[in-house]
């Protein structure tokens, strides 16, 4: 791969191979600027016919003296990048990479400017001719060459790392997404089993509370199915929800009490569709509850949070805790949001604190009612 000037990644061969071209032939006119400017008192000597061939002979060696620099220099160049770009990229390390490539201009030079005294002894002043127009046209231009590389280098890089984690990023939203989606559809089979259960012996005795059962228990499938791919609701929404599903709750269990707080009304914010819900539930499967044990379940407001909170009543038959319900639900409203939940607990009492969500905060666009 040529080493040209603003050299990058995404450059095709052809044109790295133009732009090589263009910095050897923008060498050979410093070069042959740089030569006439010093060489003035020495053309003086010279007119006519003996001055146009003192040009053209010095304008032809310059031309092959010149290709042959710059291309050792652009290759020396190149090799330095590649060797140091590997390495910790500090000012300390892009300044000794300049001063390496400088070092290397200035020994080719001063090889060729001894070679030009030893073809040419008898001209005295053409060593520090040479010597000091390639030594400054090859230092110039390589290091402007090396410069830039750095640069769209480093450029490169950069939006390549940052497309990287965008990808990433995506990628990771994309299946947690659809993971947390998933969560927010979950209906526990047991619930479903159970509330029919309970349904079939309440239609022979209590006709009226079955009708009461089946009426609650279409307006919690219908709350899951209105809210399928709802990223938020209403807190009156989940709140409304949450009530429909205690009144299960209390047709299915004794020792459970629910209160929900009355600071809770009116509130104006948004929270995870089914997340209080799925407190409620947390607290019911891991407690005891019946005749000997009440199960008392408080939710409230406390700052910008829903508190869920019960006392803790461990079953003797309680199922393993992954965990896992809860570090979703955190990991939905990070998503969202950037905000987590807050979980505490003392041994005696259990909470979770979710995080009132602002409409104009939510990361998603969401269908919400």
């Amino acid at each position: 791969m040529y080493f040209s000037i603003f050299d990058t990644y995404n450059t095709s061969k052809e044109e790295r191979r133009r732009r090589h071209l263009s910095v050897v032939l923008l060498a050979i006119a410093v070069s042959w600027a740089l030569w006439c400017v010093v060489s003035i008192p020495y053309y003086k000597d010279f007119s006519g016919l003996a001055l146009l061939k003192e040009v053209g002979v010095d304008l032809a060696e310059h031309i092959v003296e010149t290709t042959v620099l710059i291309e050792l220099s652009l290759l020396f160049c190149a090799a330095v990048a590649r060797i140091f770009w590997k390495q910790e990229k500090t000012f300390v390390r892009m300044l000794l990479m300049v001063l390496i490539v400088a070092l290397f201009n200035v020994l080719c030079a001063y090889g060729v400017a001894v070679f030009y005294r030893a073809v040419y002894p008898e001209n005295t002043t053409l060593f520090w001719r040479v010597f000091y127009t390639d030594s400054a046209m090859t230092s110039v231009l390589s290091t402007a060459c090396l410069i830039s590389f750095l640069i769209s280098r480093h450029r490169d890089e950069e939006e390549a790392k940052a497309a990287a984690e965008l990808q990433a990023t995506e990628e990771e939203l994309a299946v947690l997404q659809s993971k947390l989606d998933t969560l927010a559809l979950q209906a526990d089979n047991h619930f479903v089993f159970n509330s029919f259960s309970t349904l079939y012996n309440l239609i022979p005795e209590e006709a009226e509370d079955a009708r009461t059962f089946t009426l609650s228990l279409s307006n919690i499938y219908r709350y899951l199915m209105m809210n399928a791919s709802t990223h938020i609701v209403p807190v009156g929404n989940e709140l409304a929800f949450t009530r429909e599903y205690l009144k299960l709750i209390n047709y299915r269990y004794s020792g459970v009490s629910a209160e929900i707080a009355g600071n809770l009304d009116g509130v104006s914010a948004y929270v995870v569709p089914v997340s209080v819900q799925m407190m409620v539930e947390n607290a019911l499967k891991h407690n005891r509850h019946g005749a000997e044990a009440n199960l008392t379940i408080r939710i409230y407001k406390e700052g910008d949070r829903i508190v869920v909170e019960n006392n803790i009543l461990p079953r003797f038959d309680s199922p393993q805790k992954s965990g896992h319900g809860l570090k979703n639900l955190s990991s939905r409203y990070e998503l969202l949001s950037g905000k987590k939940l807050t979980i505490e607990n003392n041994g005696k009492t259990f909470r979770v604190g979710l995080p009132l969500l602002d409409v104009n905060e939510i990361r998603y666009e969401s269908s919400d009612n």
